[in-house]
This record gives structure tokens, C-alpha cells and sequence, in this order.
């Protein structure tokens, strides 16, 4: 069974739970909301593009979507016939919803530390923990396939192929990017951003069009991830054929992409994709593995879900098949 939390917590404690709970779990000091919105937007790229909601402990998002097809509105002077709700292409239920599910992070700390100093090292606690939450966030939200639900590069409908004798990403030049932005909704195109590897990116530094103008922004917005001592998910997006462009180690990295048939970067209006938090994250201590190790374990949990709601505003680059 786990211990009381010390005398000297007890001033700190902002936790949903005090002392221990018959699994033996303690809570230690919570970091306040509005903290733990900072540090998941500071390590999370798709927490900086992507609209956040709170559920409020419901585990299932409903969002709220149209289809593309709505030709049929008419202004109320021209409208002939009363409107019926066919009128508006609706998205089906099961493309307009999806359940929640459950990240944590974990790491080990020495029972060396005495209580009070594990209290002043909260703040770097919850960064180191949020930090790798926040890479695998990333990596469900764009490129992670169906599950735990569709990330980006599954969800997308547009795509661009490369030509036939362009069988590498780096066989792709200023035509090929230009191509991806306009395989988008007409309509979102001049909204949309790129996510793409930091490697990837680097190819497209050295691109120019017909020219001898470089199609990356050079000189005007420092390189996210070149900020002196920060992650490549911090700082200011990048600049790509004048559209901002994000770096996410989470997706396709060169190496991978040396290859056929193969997706390697994103184009999409951020508009329609949403991160959805049924619960606040939450750091718990639980000693009743790691006691026999003279350890403590310390865990991030987060409970949250994403949907994009318009799959036809965002699209694919691709390798050609051969």
C-alpha cells in the first residue's frame, strides 16, 4: 500500500484525490490548468495547429460537420421550394464522432529525493513527462494509420503522385510541392499548412523554382527546432511556398521515403481537425511496482481524442508506384 503524502504537501495539494486510495496510489501536487495547457501546446505540434475543446469527462466527440456538397443553398429571394435537410450533404455519425483514449508517460525516481524537493522539481517533472507525451500525441494525430483513430495521413482524401521516374522524395522538386497545395478543396487551399519530417523539410530548402528562386523563405523566420536548446516541436512554424510549414519528427523521415509508393508529407487546413481532452492530465505517484527497486514511479495520463472532420481539405504527397 502506498504512504500519506507528507505533512508538507499538504498546503500544495490541488489534487482530485488526498493521501491514498485503496489501490495504494497517491497523488502528488497538480500543476494548475492553465500550466499544463502551455506545456502540452510547447512539446505538442498538433496541440499549436489543431483547435482544442474540453469535454468535461464525456469520452465521445461529436463534431459537428457538412459534406462538400452544398450547391443547393440558396439566398431567401431565390429560393424557389422550401429547403429540406437533403439540401446539405451531412456527414454520417460514425464519421462525425470518436471515443477517447488513454496516453500515459512514466518515469522513475530515486527514494533519495526527500519530499520536499521532489515538490520543487514538479515543473521540470511535468515537462520531461509532457514532452514525450507530446511526441506521441503527434504521432497518433498524423501518422499512426486507423488507430487509435484516424490520424492525418489516413484521413486525408487529396493526393498528389509523384511522376512515374520519381521514386524518391528527393527526386522531388518546386512542381511537385506546388501540386500538393493545389490537391486540396479548392476552398481551403489558401488556409493550409504543411507538416512534414525536419529531414524532408531540409530537402525542400534547396529547392527553387523555374526562376533560381528558393521555394523555402530563407532569412526572414528562424527554422523551427533551431532555436538554441529547444525540441524540434518548439518555436515558430517555417515558411514553404509562402504557407507555413511544421516539423514533426513523428512523420516519415528521409531514410524512410528513399522508396516507391511511398506517402512522406501533408498538406491540410487545420480549420477542421479537433483535439479533444475528456480530462485535465494528471501526474500520479504509485510505488507498488517499483518498491522492491527503492523507486518511485511517476505518471502523466491523459485522456483526449482527434477527429478531422473534412477529409477533402487536406492531401498526401506520394512517390510514384514505380
Amino acid at each position: 500500500m502506498g504512504m500519506p503524502l507528507p505533512k508538507e504537501y499538504e498546503d500544495m495539494q490541488r489534487a482530485q484525490l488526498a493521501g491514498t486510495d485503496a489501490k495504494g496510489k497517491v497523488t502528488i501536487p497538480e500543476l494548475r490548468v492553465e500550466e499544463w495547457s502551455v506545456l502540452a501546446r510547447d512539446h505538442s505540434v498538433a496541440r499549436k495547429v489543431f483547435e482544442s475543446e474540453d469535454l468535461d469527462g464525456e469520452l465521445t466527440l461529436i463534431v459537428p460537420t457538412v459534406g462538400t456538397d452544398v450547391d443547393t443553398a440558396e439566398m431567401s429571394t431565390e429560393a424557389t421550394t422550401e429547403a429540406s435537410e437533403t439540401d446539405v450533404d451531412f456527414e454520417a455519425e460514425a464519421d462525425s464522432s470518436v471515443s477517447c483514449t488513454v496516453m500515459g508517460a512514466f518515469t522513475r525516481l530515486s527514494r533519495k529525493i526527500p519530499p520536499q524537493r521532489l515538490m520543487k522539481m514538479e515543473q521540470k517533472i511535468g515537462r520531461l513527462l509532457m514532452r514525450a507525451a507530446g511526441w506521441r500525441q503527434d504521432k497518433w494525430i498524423f501518422n499512426n494509420g486507423s488507430s487509435p483513430f484516424n490520424s492525418m495521413m489516413n484521413r486525408v482524401s487529396g493526393e498528389h503522385v509523384m511522376a512515374a521516374t520519381k521514386t524518391s522524395m528527393e527526386d522531388s522538386d518546386h512542381r511537385d510541392w506546388s501540386k500538393l497545395i493545389f490537391a486540396i478543396d479548392p476552398n481551403h487551399i489558401g488556409n493550409g499548412i504543411f507538416v512534414l519530417n525536419p529531414t524532408v523539410f531540409g530537402h525542400t530548402t534547396r529547392l527553387v523554382d523555374d526562376n533560381e528562386r528558393p521555394i523555402y523563405v530563407t532569412g526572414w523566420i528562424q527554422p523551427q527546432g533551431l532555436i538554441p536548446n529547444s525540441p524540434v516541436s518548439e518555436g515558430p512554424p517555417s515558411m514553404l511556398h509562402n504557407r507555413p510549414c511544421w516539423h514533426s519528427t513523428t512523420m516519415p523521415a528521409l531514410v524512410e521515403v528513399d522508396a516507391a509508393d511511398t506517402a512522406f508529407g501533408i498538406y491540410f487546413d487545420p480549420e477542421f481537425g479537433t483535439i479533444a481532452d475528456s480530462q485535465a492530465p494528471m501526474i500520479e505517484q504509485d510505488d507498488s511496482q517499483e518498491r522492491s527497486k527503492f523507486v518511485r514511479r511517476l505518471y502523466l495520463f491523459e485522456v483526449f481524442a482527434f477527429h478531422y472532420s473534412q477529409p477533402s481539405a487536406g492531401a498526401a504527397i506520394k512517390t510514384a508506384a514505380s
